[in-house]
């Protein structure tokens, strides 16, 4: 498929963020997006590469970071970084996160935020309580 980018309709950078079949190199130029909610689309994508997502990871945008941790391409390493981001807000939501892995959970279970610290012990008990044991880190 041909996009034809035009940078001026934050409609269209929104929907092309949005779509699973936007090229690569569409989706590296809306990372860099003046719009936190395009670069947010970008970070959800699931065709998004995980070198636009390390770029992402560094957005000044909470969220953004978020919508990276919760994308099934962030490499473990990232994952890891984004788990001691300095927002609690993000913290938390890896935490609260069913897609967050034990080991990282057990590292957010010592987290200095005990809103953090408390959700993620409350993560590793379910787990435990359940039988499934989120995937290996």
């Amino acid at each position: 498929m041909f996009f034809k980018f035009d940078s001026s309709t934050s409609c269209v950078r929104y929907f092309l963020a949005s779509r699973h079949d936007t090229p690569s190199d569409v989706l590296f130029r809306l990372a860099f997006d003046c719009s936190s909610k395009v670069r947010l689309r970008v970070a959800e994508n699931p065709g998004t590469a995980a070198t636009i997502l390390v770029k992402l990871s560094q957005d000044n945008d909470w969220e953004v970071r978020l919508a990276v941790a919760e994308n099934a391409r962030c490499p473990l390493g990232l994952l890891l970084m984004l788990a001691q981001d300095e927002s609690c807000d993000l913290r938390y939501a890896l935490a609260e996160s069913s897609r967050t892995p034990a080991r990282i959970l057990q590292m957010l279970a010592d987290d200095s935020n005990p809103y953090v610290s408390c959700r993620a012990k409350k993560s590793l008990e379910i787990t435990q309580a359940t039988g499934c044991w989120r995937f290996a880190a």
